[in-house]
């Protein structure tokens, strides 16, 4: 029953929902991107990402998984950099700063792996690991939070903070669309 939720989400989008193509600041949306981003957790966060590109590569749900894919990937792109922009100048930081840090480029180049892992599914039409690598990736951004997360409660550095969340939704969104192509 569970499986039908995506499938009945859909279905009841795509009656709501005018065969118009919607505008997200001067750029035009396909209408498969606006039903399929409608459906996730974060459809502002989707339509954001994802409206950047071309119309033309949005029209199945194979295309625009892969580019949430491609989006996620960008995004732990712009991580590592800013890790590694971090541990170049942490030569007077304390060990906490220095275990978040570290343990971010790990759990990043984890991420990456997994998005690699996750975008060959894609292309292969082959699911049978999706679960087992959303589980890996979601474990390794989990690991990069925890560890860059102060006595307080509060992140040790706001910036990557910001990031890591973003990439927590970027992941959602993919989860969704991995479960309607599964249906």
């Amino acid at each position: 029953m569970a499986s039908m939720f995506p499938v009945v989400i859909f279905l009841a989008l795509s009656i709501s929902v005018s065969s118009t193509t919607a505008t997200t600041s001067s750029n035009k949306v396909s209408e498969p991107l606006l039903l399929a981003c409608k459906q996730t957790p974060e459809p502002e966060i989707c339509l954001n990402y994802l409206s950047v590109f071309p119309t033309s590569f949005t029209g199945n749900i194979h295309n625009i998984t892969a580019l949430s894919i491609s989006a996620a990937s960008s995004l732990t792109n712009k991580i590592h950099d800013f890790v590694s922009s971090l541990e170049k100048k942490s030569a007077f930081s304390t060990p906490a700063f220095e275990r978040c840090l570290k343990s971010s480029a790990v759990a990043i180049k984890g991420i990456t792996g997994r998005l690699n892992d996750l975008a060959k599914a894609v292309r292969d039409r082959s699911y049978a690991d999706v679960s087992l690598w959303f589980f890996e990736a979601w474990t390794d951004l989990e690991t990069a939070e925890q560890s860059c997360t102060g006595h307080n409660g509060q992140p040790q550095i706001p910036q990557l903070s910001r990031y890591l969340d973003d990439l927590r939704r970027l992941l959602r969104i993919i989860l969704v669309f991995f479960g309607i192509i599964g249906n």
